[in-house]
C-alpha cells in the first residue's frame, strides 16, 4: 500500500493511576511521542478528565506504512526494556497498540514466530482497524 492508501501506527502505551508520565519515561529511558497527565481535561463531556497517566512511545519509522515494520520496531524496544517494564508492572499497565487506517481492503498475516515473540513479552496487544473516509494524506505517522 502507498501512503495515500494506508496509515499504520504501532506504539508501546503505558498507563498508570499513580506513576507519573515523567517517572515512566525515566524508568524506560525514552522520550515519549505523547504523554497525558491524569486529571488533564479530555475536551469531552465523558470523561471530562483523563483518568490515568498515559505514555505513548511510537514506532520511530517515519516513511513506512507497513504494520509489520512498525511492529518490529516497537517489539525491539519492548524486548530491550523488558526488565524496566517488569518493574513498572507493579503500578502500570503496558500494552502494544496497533492502529491501521486504510481507504481500501487489506490486511496482514502474523506468522507463528512473530506471535510467539509477542506472547513471550507478556503484554496485551490492542489492534484497531479503521476505514478511512478519504485517502490518507502524506503525513508524518
Amino acid at each position: 500500500k502507498t501512503l495515500r492508501e494506508a496509515r499504520a501506527k504501532v506504539a508501546l502505551v503505558v498507563t498508570s493511576g499513580t506513576t507519573s508520565p515523567s517517572a515512566i519515561c525515566s524508568a524506560l529511558e525514552r522520550t515519549p511521542s505523547k504523554s497525558v497527565v491524569k486529571g488533564t481535561p479530555t475536551g469531552s463531556a465523558q470523561p471530562a478528565a483523563h483518568p490515568f497517566n498515559i505514555v505513548v512511545i511510537a514506532s520511530q519509522l517515519e516513511n513506512s506504512t507497513d504494520v509489520l515494520e512498525h511492529l518490529e520496531d516497537v517489539l525491539c524496544l519492548v524486548e530491550s526494556k523488558k526488565l524496566q517494564l517488569k518493574r513498572l508492572a507493579r503500578k502500570c499497565v503496558a500494552e502494544i497498540h496497533i492502529n491501521y487506517a486504510t481507504s481500501s481492503e487489506g490486511g496482514w498475516t502474523f506468522e507463528p514466530k512473530l506471535l510467539r515473540r509477542m506472547a513471550n513479552l507478556g503484554l496485551k496487544v490492542v489492534v484497531s482497524v479503521n476505514q478511512a473516509q478519504r485517502p490518507v494524506s502524506r503525513q508524518k505517522v
